[in-house]
């Protein structure tokens, strides 16, 4: 009986002692393609992502195209290096991968799945992306520009 209770409390332990350090669950992701316009731009910006949570912290993966981001005729590739998402709203956060000449050292899509009807608007900024960065983002960048395309937003 004594061994049985060793070897109970041995397994216990060692279960506590794995799930405690076993990485959180990523959550979410987002992904979506179309063009979109801001206030008087005559020509739409294109932009096409995808994003996968790695991490509970933020941390994520994928890619990232805006073309013509605000009318500035550049054409940004990017990595995604942060994914916020909230129901069904999301923040892409994404590095360049060459700074543009506008200098923008990140671009953050927030976008919004109404399953028809989208909502997308961005940011771009020169500080770093970083996985708290999509998370701060998403309290105030609220999308408001209708998006020709679609975009989907799953919070896992």
């Amino acid at each position: 009986m004594r061994r049985l209770l060793v070897l109970v409390v041995a397994l216990a332990l060692g279960a506590v002692v794995a799930g405690g350090a076993s990485a959180a669950p990523a959550r979410g992701f987002a992904q979506g393609v179309g063009e979109f316009g801001f206030l008087d731009i005559e020509q739409p910006g294109q932009f096409a992502f995808s994003a996968h949570a790695t991490d509970a912290d933020g941390s994520a993966q994928g890619h990232m195209r805006v073309q013509d981001l605000f009318g500035s005729g550049e054409d940004i590739q990017a990595r995604v290096r942060c994914l916020a998402v909230r129901g069904n709203v999301a923040v892409v956060g994404a590095e360049p991968l060459m700074v543009p000449p506008s200098g923008a050292h990140a671009i953050y899509l927030a976008v919004q799945d109404n399953g028809g009807g989208d909502l997308v608007t961005a940011v771009a900024t020169v500080a770093p992306v970083t996985p708290a960065s999509c998370a701060s983002v998403l309290t105030f960048a609220v999308p408001n520009v209708p998006v020709e395309g679609h975009v989907i937003v799953r919070d896992a």
